[in-house]
């Protein structure tokens, strides 16, 4: 039975007998890096897998612990290929220690473009010519054209109601809740007060992006 989950699930798992200094690795593993478990036989895999010693020694203070921890390794294959996996050690009774070995490769690129993504949308956040506010039921955040335009920055949020400041009239303001509260993508026109006291004429949409966040997308036409 254990051999048959040992070669057939689909994780990484090495085997290493420290008393007589053999491992072996399972298909998941050879298919993954490369080696074969009659080649790990010949060579000395952590100095293939880790070729930069600092990580090497701590591939193998990490094996030797065997807490049963996880740990994020980038792991050189047998093709020259880096791959990003965590990888835990655990030590039974008799001294064995097994790997297992988690490839989030494809994960850690996932990530590392919708960081990417963010960056380019949150430049295009700072630096297009548009007033943007995020809101649920208050407005907790703007781009930094408004800040520029509006006298109102993000730091002002934490101590002011945005709204009541930008519209003082109470009729006008109770508009402007209902423009945004619906949300329903419609163009307004709005006298908007400056943090100076100037009033600037500005139109307005909303649109609901979830339950909770909606974003106020205006223009001024002053």
């Amino acid at each position: 039975l254990f051999e048959g989950i040992f070669e057939r699930i689909p994780i990484l798992i090495t085997i290493f007998d420290p008393d007589i200094n053999e491992i072996r690795v399972n298909k998941a593993f050879e298919k993954q890096l490369g080696w074969s478990n009659k080649e790990v036989q010949k060579i000395n895999l952590l100095k293939k897998c880790y070729p930069d010693p600092e990580d090497r020694k701590r591939a193998y203070d990490v094996m030797n612990k065997a807490n049963g921890d996880w740990y994020a390794f980038e792991v050189q294959t047998k093709s020259g290929e880096i791959r990003h996996q965590r990888w835990c050690n655990i030590e039974l009774s008799d001294n064995t220690r097994i790997g297992i070995g988690l490839d989030v490769t494809k994960q850690k690129q996932l990530e590392e473009e919708l960081e990417k993504d963010r960056l380019e949308l949150q430049k295009i956040y700072d630096n297009i010519p548009v007033l943007i506010n995020l809101h649920n039921e208050h407005i907790y955040r703007v781009n930094r054209y408004f800040e520029e335009k509006t006298g109102y920055t993000n730091a002002d949020l934490e101590s002011m109601d945005l709204v009541k400041a930008m519209f003082p009239d109470k009729k006008v303001r109770k508009q402007v809740d209902k423009h945004m509260t619906e949300a329903n993508g419609e163009w307004k026109d709005f006298k908007l007060t400056i943090s100076s006291g100037e009033k600037i004429e500005t139109t307005w949409t909303n649109v609901k992006v979830t339950e909770e966040l909606t974003i106020g997308i205006g223009l001024d036409t002053s």
